[in-house]
């Protein structure tokens, strides 16, 4: 749980400071360096998130996404939407690697899945990014309504059309 809980307050804090190491521009350079460890970051609790931690799969563990839920590693995730948007620099990648760790995140475990649904708004801004049209935002959003019969029925209407 401790161990846990320091990477997802470092990836907070990635995303929270994106504009320092992500964006190159007239006030800092792009840091490969901290873009690595979030990719890494990232990864890693997805694997946690996984059934078997080694390997990537689609089988979730269970008690691993309610721990990530009290860390509120979903509400931390959602803010990287909330990143400008640079479909030249490295934010797709950085972008695509959130879209899969929120989708083991919400996967088949319904209260992340309704916790994500309130923010499918935010998450259509990274819907299309330039010539990068996907990044995974579609399958994080098919992963929220997955087997959750409750939201398929409150899909809403501008989602559909």
């Amino acid at each position: 749980f401790h161990s846990m809980k320091a990477n997802v307050s470092r990836l907070a804090n990635y995303i929270k400071t994106s504009e320092d190491w992500a964006v190159a521009n007239s006030h800092s350079p792009l840091d490969m360096r901290k873009f690595k460890e979030a990719e890494k970051l990232l990864e890693f609790l997805r694997m946690l998130c996984s059934e078997d931690p080694k390997r990537d799969t689609e089988i979730p563990a269970v008690q691993v996404q309610s721990m990530a839920e009290s860390l509120r590693l979903g509400e931390e995730l959602v803010k990287a939407f909330e990143m400008p948007r640079d479909p030249g620099g490295v934010l797709p990648d950085f972008m695509s690697s959130v879209c899969k760790l929120l989708y083991t995140f919400v996967s088949g475990h319904a209260r992340n899945q309704q916790a994500l649904f309130a923010h499918l708004k935010t998450l259509q801004v990274w819907n299309d990014v330039g010539d990068r049209t996907d990044i995974g935002v579609a399958n994080t959003m098919a992963g929220i309504f997955r087997g959750n019969h409750r939201l398929c029925e409150n899909v809403p209407e501008e989602l559909v059309y």
